[in-house]
């Protein structure tokens, strides 16, 4: 299949389609780039997700993949998949920090990748490697679209704090900037993961916490780290009912 391959619309307008030819590796017919709800997404784009309970955050994700599971017709699962890469949120972490510019803006990508439903998308974001806040944000300055800074790795397992090598910092960025989704940014949430205590975090780059802000509550001994999934079948559309990724390929 080459080129763009139309779709329909819902009652709610809501149109995917694949765009470009797709190839097809281990039992699955992988993609570049596909349209959901009049928004072109490629590999390595980030993007929100909706979380299984709507009261959190969007989740922050980058497409590693975007497929067809063929195995997944049969059983009953949404075959139109991306698998993504997931960042985390400082605030989450560091409860004391939320309401602070510098800290709202900050994520730490994770080791760990799940497959997700296309229609778990909420909408773009952009997230830019960078030594600190003030370098991410005068490389942003002019850009009107959601957008993060992240430096480094947050490996769960060690409880620790990973910064990006030069290289990884200097290496092009292959996300397309998306439009201004300022509607999308996420409402502040008292969700916490639960994480090892004594977290290993590089300092924040701002002078000090949130005024009232509060402490992070203690996570579990023992815990390795939550592992998040999107809502599972997507997003349930509030005019229509639907609740998969729609299917409207010829």
């Amino acid at each position: 299949m080459s080129g763009l391959n139309l779709g329909q619309s819902t009652r709610c307008g809501s149109v995917f389609v694949w765009v470009g030819q797709g190839a097809m590796r281990e039992k699955r017919q992988h993609y570049q780039s596909f349209q959901l709800n009049n928004t072109i997404y490629s590999v390595d784009d980030t993007v929100y997700l909706y979380p299984e309970d709507e009261s959190y955050p969007h989740y922050i994700g980058r497409i590693v993949s975007a497929f067809v599971d063929e195995e997944a017709t049969g059983d009953g699962r949404d075959p139109h998949c991306i698998e993504v890469k997931w960042y985390e949120r400082r605030v989450n972490l560091e409860a004391s920090t939320r309401g602070i510019e510098e800290s709202e803006r900050e994520v730490f990508e994770l080791e760990e990748t799940d497959v997700n439903p296309i229609g778990c998308i909420s909408g773009k974001n952009y997230v830019i490697k960078a030594r600190g806040y003030d370098e991410a944000a005068g490389r942003m300055r002019d850009a009107d679209q959601d957008w993060y800074f992240c430096r480094g790795y947050f490996l769960q397992k060690q409880n620790a704090f990973q910064a990006y090598t030069d290289n990884e910092l200097e290496a092009p960025s292959n996300q397309t900037l998306p439009p201004l989704l300022s509607s999308l940014l996420p409402p502040h949430s008292t969700y916490m993961p639960e994480y090892l205590p004594d977290l290993q975090l590089p300092a924040p780059v701002h002078s000090g916490p949130a005024s009232g802000g509060a402490p992070a509550s203690a996570p579990a001994p023992g815990s390795q780290g939550t592992k998040r999934k999107a809502q599972g079948s997507g997003h349930a559309c509030v005019e229509c009912g639907a609740s998969s990724t729609p299917q409207w390929r010829e």
